[in-house]
């Protein structure tokens, strides 16, 4: 497989995509420096993302946080189609109310939620006029209709999660010993987290250790602890966190390792 990749670009708080692909294959694993909603409309796809897979169902939404590498699986030659939202994080941190956030549905049990006859949900009818409000002219009022719309949409998901009324969709298929090493990972961004580290850890035999991680998920693990710290830095640094301490409290040994992860993620 290849190796883990950022991929797309996004600068204006929201971007919304109507995409539909034919006989598109297996793509390679990836990661975004935002927030992504998909809802998935045709085809016969799974969804990876952070080690877990998803088998998709038509009007499945999946909710990606900005640095969780992921990928679709396409099979066959169904139509795979799909509504794609790119959503800045300053954007969700920017609206807090009392200690809610609409960033909220991000940290939901599950990644793929299945909403309850979603197409005729206030969420879906939303979601289609903010598209259609794009290929409409481009005007002060218009932009700022797109912002309302875009806002509803938000707020009608998180409350569909808060009011539990959505079912989380179960993985289909995982490792279960990965499914610790990542989550460790995940809660010990600044403690070693080399393969010598990790084999002792979860008594694994190291080669075997990186074997299991890149046939699960596609990269390295040095590649992932280290995109992993670079999005935890990066979030820091948008929060006001001064550099010389950001990379530090993300667990980078030094500031050339952050500096190279850095530049390696903007040349791709």
């Amino acid at each position: 497989m290849e190796d883990v990749k950022r991929k797309g670009y996004l600068n204006t708080d929201f971007r919304i995509f109507h995409l539909t692909d034919h006989g598109l294959g297996e793509q390679g694993f990836h990661y975004h420096d935002f927030n992504k909603i998909l809802i998935f409309l045709s085809g016969n796809v799974s969804y990876t993302i952070e080690g877990r897979t998803y088998a998709l169902s038509p009007y499945d939404i999946v909710l990606v946080p900005a640095g969780a590498v992921h990928h679709p699986v396409v099979r066959g030659e169904d139509i795979y189609e799909r509504i794609i939202i790119y959503i800045s994080r300053e954007m969700l941190e920017s609206f807090v109310e009392n200690g809610e956030s609409l960033s909220a549905c991000f940290h939901a049990e599950s990644p793929v939620l299945r909403v309850e006859s979603l197409k005729q949900s206030r969420l879906y009818q939303c979601c289609t006029e903010l598209e259609k409000s794009f290929a409409e002219q481009d005007t002060a009022f218009m932009q700022l209709n797109r912002k309302v719309l875009f806002l509803e949409f938000l707020i009608q998901l998180n409350r569909a999660v808060l009011a539990h009324k959505i079912t989380y969709l179960e993985t289909s298929a995982t490792h279960p010993k990965l499914q610790e090493i990542l989550s460790y990972i995940n809660s010990h961004l600044t403690e070693d987290l080399s393969a010598d580290a990790l084999s002792a850890a979860f008594y694994l035999n190291r080669s075997y250790l990186m074997h299991l991680f890149r046939k699960e998920t596609g990269f390295s693990l040095g590649e992932y602890v280290s995109g992993k710290r670079l999005t935890a830095a990066r979030e820091m640094i948008a929060g006001g966190t001064p550099v010389s301490e950001a990379w530090e409290n993300a667990g980078f040994p030094s500031y050339a390792a952050f500096a190279r992860a850095r530049a390696k993620s903007r040349s791709v």
